[in-house]
């Protein structure tokens, strides 16, 4: 249609033939797929009740409840150390925490641990147990912490909280504040906030109504996906959500203790109401639940 002559075509046709020829004489060699059966995760969703394991740990008194993990190692407040466990919840290092704690994570991008209290963010690197300011002091106060592979998000005390957005890499910079009603309204407060697969998942409280529900956010503009209500849930005592594999998401809560096992669209699966007092849990690994109990952590097989 622009011009081409007929030599141009029996250029391409002579052209697309010499290819036909080459491709007759490549031959293909293809080997069966091993696949390692002990490398198969097999989920159960009948999660609930959660049984205790004889992999347990006793805290002290003044714990916090905060729990944090990467795929070998489970980061824990026991006072008054930061304390690193392996899969058999055996101590391998710690180091002396003389703070208050508000929340703890870990980051694969930056390969450390990120502990919060209320004035100050730190990063913990798990091979030398050093710990370092991450960020400089704030008017704030933080509450939560969750990160992605290169977003930091901060949720504040309060009521009316906001989440703080930073950038993450070794200087984080400040990206962006969502406040309320964006977040939550003036009379509510995040009481968890959990970052799993682009979304984020909040728990917010309520002081007028005293109830707790959870919510999957939008990244880009913190849009609420889905919500579900938590039955009988007491919003003055601590709740907490961690995501597990499949993009589900298990709710514990001390008061009236309660162990809500949640869908990856936000239906209600199952509710455990015969736990003792969970306050905090995290996945360990890609077969296991930490839960923070009382005077104890123990672990849940996920599979």
């Amino acid at each position: 249609m622009q011009g081409t002559t007929p030599e141009n075509i029996n250029e391409i046709k002579t052209l697309i033939h010499q290819i036909e020829q080459d491709l007759t004489h490549i031959r293909f060699n293809f080997h069966p797929l091993i696949i390692d059966e002990n490398l198969i995760v097999q989920f159960s969703q009948d999660l609930l009740p959660c049984v205790s394991s004889h992999r347990m740990i006793k805290l002290t008194t003044y714990s916090y409840a905060v729990l944090a993990s990467n795929t070998k190692h489970l980061l824990v407040h026991r006072d008054p150390n930061l304390c690193l466990l392996d899969r058999q919840l055996t101590i391998i290092k710690q180091t002396p925490w003389p703070l208050d704690i508000s929340d703890i994570c870990w980051s694969s991008t930056l390969d450390r641990f990120i502990v919060v209290n209320r004035k100050y963010v730190f990063t913990l690197d798990e091979k030398t147990m050093l710990l370092e300011h991450y960020l400089p002091l704030d008017s704030v106060n933080w509450k939560n912490v969750t990160c992605s592979d290169t977003r930091l998000f901060l949720s504040t005390e309060g009521t009316g909280s906001s989440i703080f957005e930073y950038t993450l890499m070794i200087f984080s910079t400040f990206y962006k504040e969502w406040k309320s009603p964006v977040t939550c309204t003036t009379d509510e407060w995040i009481e968890d906030l959990k970052f799993n697969n682009g979304f984020l998942g909040l728990i917010i409280n309520c002081c007028t109504k005293n109830n707790s529900r959870l919510e999957l956010r939008s990244l880009a503009m913190l849009q609420c996906l889905w919500s579900i209500q938590l039955e009988e849930v007491c919003s003055i005592y601590p709740i907490r959500c961690c995501p597990i594999i499949d993009n589900q998401w298990i709710v514990v809560a001390c008061q009236k203790p309660r162990i809500f096992h949640i869908s990856t669209d936000g239906k209600l699966i199952k509710i455990d109401k015969k736990c003792r007092s969970p306050s905090n849990i995290c996945q360990f690994g890609n077969d296991l639940l930490a839960i923070w109990d009382q005077n104890c952590i123990y672990l849940q097989n996920l599979c």
